[in-house]
């Protein structure tokens, strides 16, 4: 196994997980299948590993949630210093926003786990 295999895993795994949040959505109601936080994380895990920063329009997107409320989620993660917010300078996109490294870290040791328990 080459050292860029478990990271398209861990990517690949991550995609999955947006596209199961948003199949829990079609089939329970976005009520039920809401967790805002927990899907800007993988989106901008996803991002992180494609070696992309995202927008903050992108990760509210996401989240599928009213951009009030990803907003504040966001900003309470950022507080916690889990999140690195930039700006696109001359851009439409305004802020861009990033992992911090350690949390990154953690997301991508969290999947290997899984991807591991799963094999």
């Amino acid at each position: 196994m080459t050292g860029t295999q478990p990271a398209r895993s861990e990517a690949q795994l991550a995609t999955r997980l947006l596209s199961q949040r948003r199949e829990r959505e079609e089939l329970l109601g976005p009520e039920l299948a809401s967790e805002p936080a927990w899907t800007m994380l993988v989106a901008l895990f996803i991002a992180h590993e494609e070696g992309k920063r995202a927008s903050v329009a992108e990760v509210c997107a996401a989240a599928g949630t009213p951009p009030a409320t990803a907003l504040r989620w966001l900003a309470a993660v950022a507080s916690e210093g889990k999140i690195i917010l930039g700006t696109r300078a001359g851009t439409a996109e305004g802020h861009s926003i990033d992992l911090a490294p350690e949390l990154a870290h953690r997301l991508r040791t969290l999947f290997r786990t899984w991807i591991s328990e799963s094999g």
